[in-house]
């Protein structure tokens, strides 16, 4: 049995400001080089499951960790990252 997995869009911002360079880790995927100019990135194949680890490092941030339930409707996430 294959595992379901999704790709998911995540948004990373300041609460006002994109955010670009964000490393951002769903599940044990990440996107390949960091969040663009716009503040967003794919990250694909992630794990459908409860309690999924979502973790967010950037330069100049406070370090993020949250859980999310990943379900196969999950498409997008927007994240706020808090300056350090």
């Amino acid at each position: 049995v294959i595992p379901e997995t999704v790709d998911i869009a995540v948004s990373v911002t300041d609460g006002t400001d994109p955010v670009q360079g964000a490393v951002v880790t769903i599940g044990g995927k990440s996107c390949a080089n960091g969040t663009g100019s716009g503040g967003g990135c794919t990250v694909k194949d992630v794990p459908v499951g409860t309690g999924v680890t979502v973790s967010v490092t950037c330069e100049g941030y406070v370090d993020y960790t949250d859980t999310e339930d990943i379900t196969t409707e999950t498409t997008t996430l927007s994240i706020t990252l808090t300056e350090e």
